[in-house]
């Protein structure tokens, strides 16, 4: 394999490059990463992400996004500052039924928006399949890379074009194992990463750990049924400072999770007696 200074194997450049190329034509690019659990998604996302802007390490906390809401954040910034590309990593995020359909629905209209900034963007999941159609039929998703078989020196992948990742998921919704569609479908291209450099490895570690303690406290609020003062401000239409006045008449206690104070959701009840 040929790394010419790189983390990847240099045959992949061509495959960037095309992206780079049509984005500068307006039109609406997307790279999809796919893979198990530690096989190196999110660490190859960010080595072309550095590909294709050099300084986007610097700009991570920014511009790689651990969930829905912090993916139209990161577009945002991304617009507003002038970025080359951003990676949504879905950080436990495909778990949930619900993020699942809110990153389909909302990622139709993100490029029929955003086409013409000309902003790539990286896409990481366990598994490319639950992508939505609609994208594949707009010619969005231009690649998918698949990861696999990582161990403690480099990480594999297989490349596949827009064409042949129609075959791909033909043969995971025809066979008992899904997965098992990448054995069906030849790759255009195989290589090879390596790991970051140890610093850049645990600051994406940091916040990939960051991202995943914010979803488990967002599901621990949903399963409780608290809610928060802003959104107790939304609901009732009451000033911030009128709410917690009522909230301390009340007696309402709250819960802290992270840094923020929530109130079981029946607390709403006492504000239209």
């Amino acid at each position: 394999m040929s790394y010419n200074g790189q983390l990847f194997d240099d045959s992949l450049n061509k495959n960037i490059q095309s992206l780079i190329d049509r984005v500068e034509m307006n039109k609406a690019a997307m790279l999809i990463i796919d893979g198990g659990v530690g096989e190196g998604k999110t660490t190859l996302a960010v080595e072309i992400a550095e590909h294709i802007q050099p300084d986007f390490f610097k700009h991570k906390e920014k511009l790689v996004a651990m969930g829905g809401k912090e993916f139209l954040k990161a577009l945002e910034i991304a617009v507003k500052e002038k970025h080359k590309v951003i990676i949504y990593d879905e950080a436990g995020d495909f778990n949930s039924r619900g993020a699942l359909s809110w990153f389909n629905q909302n990622l139709n209209r993100v490029f029929e928006t955003y086409r013409q900034t000309k902003i790539i963007v990286i896409l990481c999941l366990p598994f490319f399949i639950d992508v939505d159609t609609s994208l594949f039929k707009k010619g969005i998703p231009r690649m998918l890379i698949h990861t696999y078989n990582r161990n403690n020196w480099y990480g594999r992948y297989k490349v596949y074009s827009l064409y042949r990742t129609w075959y791909l998921r033909y043969w995971a919704r025809k066979m008992t194992i899904p997965q098992m569609c990448f054995s069906k479908t030849h790759a255009n291209q195989r290589g090879q990463f390596k790991d970051l450099p140890p610093e850049k490895a645990q600051g994406l570690a940091d916040l990939s750990i960051k991202g995943k303690k914010i979803i488990i406290q967002q599901a621990y609020i949903k399963s409780k049924g608290l809610i928060s003062v802003d959104e107790i401000v939304r609901q009732t239409g009451k000033a911030r400072g009128t709410v917690y006045h009522k909230l301390t008449e009340f007696g309402a206690e709250a819960e802290k999770v992270g840094k923020n104070n929530f109130y079981p959701k029946n607390v709403l009840d006492q504000f239209y007696k």
